[in-house]
């Protein structure tokens, strides 16, 4: 996603726990933030309790890299710097960067 002058990665139409959203959106609210409003609040254990109709109006680029998917990879512990990478040199190698 890219918006002004920031870019984030986020993963997109994932499957995951019942009690747990992994939905892009949610993650691109919460790397925009302030300026996006927070779309959701969590209880006492983290978990998204409510979500809100929020967002941002306009000039926002989406990129889908299908055939993306990571496999058993992910961990708590590696999720944003792989995904950060995985993104960042798809996003890059769409610009010409190698």
């Amino acid at each position: 996603m890219v918006f002004a002058d920031e870019i984030c990665a986020a993963i997109c139409g994932d499957i995951g726990p019942a009690n747990k959203i992994g939905e892009a959106s949610i993650h691109v609210h919460e790397e925009l933030m302030p300026r996006a409003p927070d779309p959701c609040k969590r209880d006492q254990n983290g978990f998204r309790e409510l979500i809100h109709d929020r967002s941002i109006d306009a000039d926002v680029l989406f990129f889908v890299f299908p055939h993306s998917s990571f496999g058993d990879e992910l961990t708590r512990d590696n999720i944003e710097l792989k995904i950060k990478e995985r993104a960042f040199a798809r996003f890059n190698e769409l610009k010409g960067i190698s």
